[in-house]
């Protein structure tokens, strides 16, 4: 499962190569975790995207002059791409949104533990209504020790269930909830109303320590990264310093000096081998 920098990383690409473009079409190719709705095609139709977020681990699209957007979650296997329309479609492509330049975004989840949904959208605070119920973001400055003591009073669940509780505080998965735990020196399994206050300031600490804002190159969860063309030409894109542009081959990339079907493209970071390197073919979504 993907854990709240990898989201943010993906957020990061999708913001970066789709912000300001407009939808020319939606199709909903195979099943979904949750039914698209047969008015949104019609609702989104020639909306221009006028921005995309992170909350918690959802990814929020929203659209220019509109009171819906679109509610995403990866799941365990979702992932985007972008290609020209004219592809074909793979075997676990759920849904292709029509771009305009002749591009087409498409969203795939083998699993089908992720979604892509119609949603109404709060105008005040841009949120889908549901989203009231969730907890402060863990980098943010409303999450502190006092915050998480006021949540916990009462509780008798370990305290990592509870900082894995979406309405306590967002996004802290079950990697960083055990990392956090151990910097901050408190057990699993403790009951969480019984922490102390200055043991509540320690785990508040650990678990913005040890949640980075973002994964910089999508390390843990390459599979997830949105990339342009076909498999074996995984070009990921809008990674702001990293990967700047759009629609071109970034210079940290390379794919031999052919740009044919199917050709593995090689990744050249400082200090990494190359992505199909003898040694990485047995996991080629691995840095």
């Amino acid at each position: 499962m993907p854990e709240l920098p990898e989201v943010e990383t993906v957020v990061t690409a999708l913001a970066g190569a789709l912000t300001g473009r407009t939808v020319t079409a939606l199709e909903q190719r195979g099943a979904l975790r949750y039914p698209l709705g047969r008015e949104a095609p019609a609702l989104l139709s020639g909306r221009v995207v006028s921005g995309i977020r992170r909350r918690a681990k959802y990814i929020v699209f929203a659209f220019d002059d509109c009171p819906h957007g679109l509610l995403a979650h990866l799941g365990m296997t979702g992932s985007f791409r972008i290609e020209p329309a004219t592809e074909p479609f793979q075997k676990h492509d759920r849904l292709a949104i029509g771009l305009d330049g002749g591009e087409s975004l498409r969203f795939a989840d083998m699993r089908r533990f992720g979604f892509v949904k119609l949603v109404g959208l709060d105008p005040a605070t841009g949120d889908p209504d549901d989203f009231a119920r969730l907890g402060p973001e863990p980098l943010g400055r409303s999450f502190t020790g006092r915050e998480l003591l006021r949540r916990s009073a009462g509780r008798t669940c370990p305290i990592k269930n509870h900082i894995m509780n979406q309405e306590v505080v967002v996004g802290v998965g079950n990697i960083y909830a055990s990392e956090a735990l151990f910097i901050a020196g408190i057990s699993p399994e403790r009951p969480a109303g019984d922490l102390a206050p200055a043991e509540a300031d320690a785990l508040v600490a650990a678990i913005k320590k040890s949640a980075p804002r973002r994964d910089p190159v999508g390390r843990e969860h390459y599979s997830e990264l949105p990339y342009r063309g076909r498999p074996g030409r995984r070009v990921p894109t809008g990674y702001p310093g990293l990967w700047p542009g759009r629609g071109t081959l970034p210079p940290l990339w390379r794919n031999g000096g052919v740009d044919s079907p199917g050709r593995p493209v090689d990744v050249l970071l400082p200090g990494l081998p190359a992505l199909n390197a003898p040694e990485n073919r047995e996991c080629r979504h691995t840095l």
